[in-house]
């Protein structure tokens, strides 16, 4: 019931992250965006009119350059004309050409012939310009450009003075056409030359005045359109300012109401930010957080003012650094589209992250999910949540604490049930004293590297002779722990140097193995007490008890290895022992059982392809010697001694380095894997290899090892020597 409302506040979320009013229809815009077109569009107009009228001035101002060159052509023919009656004159007046009717062009100097061959080129230029303003066409001036000339309108003071210069003109260029005629002839008639001068004296002048009547009408038409233009430039830019003010203030008047929602947005977004449990944030592409945070996420990542840093760097200093590049990679898969959403919170490397305080303060836990906001069907940020679950991961701890009490409780019940009180008051007794040696090695004062390593080895062999125990009376809790604290201290035997603060584990595991015996002490006081037997009646059932329960866990052995074992055994009823002898035995039996388990006896698989039964046999056969000791022959038909094996794990172990256990002995390998403590003597025969081993306080074993027909198989052969 709690997940709907969550769902639903995060839903709220995503929607004010996408402002309404960026993401809704454009229709209330309407008339905004068509003010801005028709002033984009009237710009538009407004330079292109600009750029017509500059055009447009500049051919008028080329069309009045090629009016002011035709009073320069026409002072240019002028020229040409009184420097050639010049010069007649001179030659006139030195007798030269006195009377002649015609001169000969050979004999004018070059010059003049020069000034001659100029005057039909300067008049051709004029006629072809005259005849561009009376009826419009392109012509081409002198530096070699082209100009387009309109037709000059009619019922203007521009045609009016070109009608005028046209009238002139026409007499002006009959007189230069027969002098041109003449010249082509060879021979100049002095009376057409006469003509031509008079006329130009006689018109030159009204000519000039006409033209200049033709450029000032010119310019002052241009000066008319420019006027116009300017109009239409200014009407076009008063409209234009008019436009913008309509578009100022639409946009304000839109801003303000945008800006009063993004305010109201806001403000509810910050209520609600400030309202929730949760840490909230968004995480742009490029890892950067976000400006708007929810209150708690600061006090929640022990951090102030992350608004604007990246992301990564905020959560480096709580986590490790492959773990940081686990986010990275993940938060770069979120803006991947085709990730589908349901493996999102599978693939979170933060679902739950620890952060341990430097004061020592218990650790806070938090819970990252990360949500994906799309826009226009793409990632374009992600929305992180995150939980302070240190509350329920406190709770959960609680409950499975309880739950694995309770467990312990009904484990240590069961066994007790089922199992006869002398052997669980035994199991009680040995294993509390055994314990409290575990404690007091573990107090004492070594330090150097050699006493430690032997201190480890001594709570090794008692805890896994604890755990034995223990398994044959199926408490798997209490195995479990010594399977630890075995763990433990073989790397503390690997270890090149060692201080007391390593066996600290070890001590708190030792206080579980405690509680554990504490728990199994309290519900065998609740039990009422049995009846007494008879003693002799009471050992008898106390050996099948202890022989009932060592076959219990030779089967337990063997189904948590995946064997297949059936144990025999013969004698041990037959003769008296008191209580420090059958604990020894058993204790002994129990190693024995376990190294043929899971050292000795193959796999039913291999025992198949080796052609023997699927079922191992272990067999102990217990004798009594005619000096009163008794010998224990330990059998199976397994795989015999793998000594390659043995010096692995003494290598593995740290007991030897693998130059030291390749120099020993088959006999010396054989008291590593029997756990011996210190070798006394090695006695030899012919027939046969005895190795005597301490081991038990005053109770000395002895090896014997036979190499029968079949390959490897081991025989061992115990005797008890008399306590002292």
């Amino acid at each position: 019931m709690q997940d709907k409302p969550k769902t639903s506040l995060l839903s709220n979320l995503l929607n004010l992250i996408r402002l309404p009013f960026f993401s809704g229809s454009l229709n209330k815009y309407r008339l905004l965006l068509s003010l801005i077109s028709a002033l984009m569009l009237l710009a538009v107009l407004v330079l292109g009119l600009s750029m017509w009228t500059t055009n447009q001035m500049l051919a008028h101002t080329k069309t009045v350059d090629i009016a002011t060159r035709q009073g320069i052509l026409v002072q240019q023919i002028s020229k040409n004309v009184i420097d050639i009656d010049l010069y007649l004159k001179e030659a006139n007046n030195l007798g030269q050409f006195m009377g002649a009717d015609t001169i000969a062009l050979s004999n004018l100097p070059a010059n003049s012939i020069t000034r001659m061959k100029e005057i039909p080129q300067y008049a051709m230029q004029f006629e072809s310009n005259l005849q561009a303003f009376e009826k419009g066409g392109k012509i081409l001036t002198p530096e070699g450009l082209e100009v387009n000339i309109v037709a000059l309108p009619n019922q203007s003071p521009a045609r009016d003075a070109l009608q005028k210069i046209r009238q002139n003109w026409t007499n002006y260029q009959n007189l230069i056409n027969l002098l041109v005629q003449d010249s082509k002839t060879g021979s100049l008639k002095v009376q057409n030359i006469n003509n031509l001068v008079n006329y130009v004296r006689q018109y030159n002048q009204t000519m000039l005045v006409d033209g200049n009547q033709l450029t000032f009408a010119l310019y002052d038409e241009i000066n008319k359109k420019a006027h116009s233009w300017q109009t239409l430039q200014l009407a076009g830019m008063v409209l234009a300012f008019v436009l913008f003010a309509a578009i100022a203030f639409g946009a304000m008047r839109r801003l303000i109401a945008a800006d009063t929602q993004l305010k109201n947005a806001n403000e509810e977004l910050g209520e609600i930010m400030s309202a929730i449990r949760e840490g909230l944030f968004l995480v742009e592409k490029d890892f950067t957080i976000g400006k708007q945070h929810s209150a708690p996420l600061e006090e929640m990542l022990g951090q102030t003012d992350i608004k604007g840093k990246n992301f990564l760097d905020v959560i480096a200093p709580m986590l490790p650094e492959s773990e940081l590049v686990n986010t990275q990679m993940f938060i770069e898969q979120l803006y991947n589209p085709w990730v589908v959403e349901d493996l999102i919170e599978d693939l979170n490397p933060l679902h739950r992250i620890a952060i341990f305080s430097e004061q020592g303060l218990p650790p806070k836990y938090l819970d990252f999910k990360f949500f994906r906001v799309f826009k226009d069907e793409k990632v374009e940020r992600i929305l992180v949540s995150v939980i302070d679950s240190t509350e329920s991961v406190v709770l959960e701890s609680s409950l499975q604490a309880q739950e694995e009490q309770e467990e312990r409780e009904m484990e240590m019940l069961n066994a007790i049930l089922h199992v006869d009180s002398r052997i669980l008051n035994n199991f009680i007794v040995n294993s509390q004293a055994r314990l409290d040696e575990i404690n007091q090695t573990l107090q004492s004062p070594e330090t150097g590297l050699n006493e430690l390593k032997a201190k480890a080895s001594f709570v090794a062999r008692n805890i896994h002779t604890l755990k034995g125990e223990a398994s044959a009376m199926n408490l798997s809790r209490m195995v479990d722990i010594c399977c630890t604290v075995e763990d433990s201290l073989a790397m503390l035997r690997r270890q090149n140097s060692l201080s007391g603060q390593d066996f600290f584990a070890i001590v708190v595991l030792l206080e579980d193995l405690y509680r554990l015996l504490d728990i199994l002490r309290s519900y065998e006081n609740r039990l009422e007490p049995k009846n007494e037997q008879p003693e002799e009646q009471s050992i008898q059932s106390t050996i099948l008890l202890e022989n009932q329960q060592l076959q219990t866990y030779t089967q337990d052995m063997a189904e948590r290895n995946g064997k297949k074992i059936s144990l025999l055994m013969q004698g041990f009823q037959e003769y008296e022992m008191d209580s420090a002898q059958r604990k020894t035995l058993h204790e002994i039996l129990m190693q024995l059982v376990r190294n043929s388990v899971v050292h000795g006896i193959e796999y039913p698989s291999v025992r198949r392809k080796r052609n023997k039964s699927e079922t191992g046999i272990i067999k102990f056969i217990l004798t009594a010697t005619d000096n009163g000791q008794l010998n224990l022959l330990a059998e199976d038909d397994g795989n015999g001694i793998d000594f390659e094996a043995i010096r692995n794990k003494a290598v593995a172990e740290g007991r030897y380095t693998v130059e030291e256990v390749g120099q020993l002995s088959k006999k010396q390998l054989l008291s590593l894997m029997l756990g011996a403590n210190d070798i006394l003597a090695i006695i030899s025969t012919k027939s046969k290899h005895k190795l005597m081993i301490q081991y038990f306080h005053n109770y000395v074993l002895i090896y014997r090892t036979v190499l029968p027909a079949h390959e490897n198989a081991l025989i061992v052969q115990k005797r008890f020597l008399p306590s002292a």
